[in-house]
């Protein structure tokens, strides 16, 4: 049986320049990639919030036609907020109001001035329009139809 030897003069594991040399290049690559993560961070930020819009103009619709609370029911949009309503006028002292805050770094915008009411039993809004959610670079939109239909666009 032969047995492994090492030459004494021949260091074992890693210089301090070898583990320098690698720090530096997994610190390049964390550098490079930043940029990427911030884009899809934002692109995340950005469907996810469409989807809640979505989601909320959907339930404020299915509200006044089912006749919760024998009310009409909407929806109200500000810079950096949307609320949930019930009645047909919005009011921010309402304790039923359902308020959804939007990530800093996305804004909100509606070219129906803010506020959209479904009618009672038959679920049609009372305003069509645009709502418009944005972000530095990227730009997603709702657009509200007659029967009260949502479409997306980006």
């Amino acid at each position: 049986m032969r047995r492994h030897t090492t030459k004494s003069n021949q260091p074992n594991g890693f210089t301090f320049m070898e583990v320098l040399l690698v720090i530096g290049i997994f610190g390049l690559l964390g550098v490079l990639a930043m940029p990427f993560y911030q884009t899809f961070h934002v692109q995340s930020l950005l469907d996810s919030t469409t989807a809640e819009i979505l989601s909320a103009l959907r339930a404020a619709q299915l509200s006044a036609m089912v006749g919760t609370n024998d009310a009409a029911h909407g929806v109200h949009i500000e810079s950096q907020q949307f609320v949930v309503f019930q009645g047909t006028s919005y009011t921010a002292e309402n304790l039923n109001n359902f308020v959804t805050p939007l990530p800093p770094s996305l804004q909100l915008n509606s070219s129906f001035g803010g506020n959209i009411v479904y009618t009672q039993v038959t679920g049609i809004p009372d305003v069509t329009g645009t709502i418009t959610i944005s972000s530095n670079s990227t730009t997603h939109a709702l657009a509200i139809n007659a029967h009260g239909t949502v479409d997306q666009t980006n």
